[in-house]
């Protein structure tokens, strides 16, 4: 895989989760590869927080 190398300094995170490189990262990888993973809820209240910034 090639990644694109973004020409700016500063990315949000909105930018970031939303860009072409990550896309890619996505579509290549069935995250999260752990059963344990896929199965936990430490991470549900951050991923809420980060929920609320991508798709607001």
């Amino acid at each position: 895989m090639t990644w694109r190398v973004p020409s700016r300094n500063s990315w949000s995170f909105k930018e970031i989760w939303t860009g072409e490189n990550f896309a890619a990262l996505r579509q290549t990888k069935n995250l999260p590869m752990l059963k344990t993973c896929q199965k936990c809820d430490r991470f549900l209240e951050n991923n809420r927080r980060l929920a609320e910034i991508v798709y607001s």
